[in-house]
């Protein structure tokens, strides 16, 4: 199976799992719904984790130079926790 094939089973599978529980959350069928007032804020919080996203990617690359130009296993391990958790500590909230 391609690699598009795939993301794409995974797009349809997550989103009817997404689809049915907002429903269950809002009360209803979607398009019965004020989806403008619903939309706004749902791409403000889309933003956020994208630019979030970015930077934690941006820091795993330093973070990848370093343990190349310097053999640093902590700086591995940074970025694989950033990769993983979102930061370099490895905390899970």
């Amino acid at each position: 199976m391609s690699e598009a094939a795939l993301i794409w089973d995974e797009l349809k599978e997550r989103g009817v799992v997404k689809w049915d529980a907002g429903a269950a959350e809002h009360g209803g069928e979607l398009s019965r719904k004020p989806c403008l007032e619903e939309l706004i804020p749902e791409l403000i919080d889309f933003a956020h984790y994208l630019l979030t996203h970015r930077n934690q990617v941006a820091k795993a690359k330093l973070y990848l130079r370093e343990c190349i130009s310097t053999g640093s296993r902590d700086a591995a391990i940074a970025a694989l926790n950033i990769l993983e958790t979102g930061n370099a500590d490895g905390e899970t909230f």
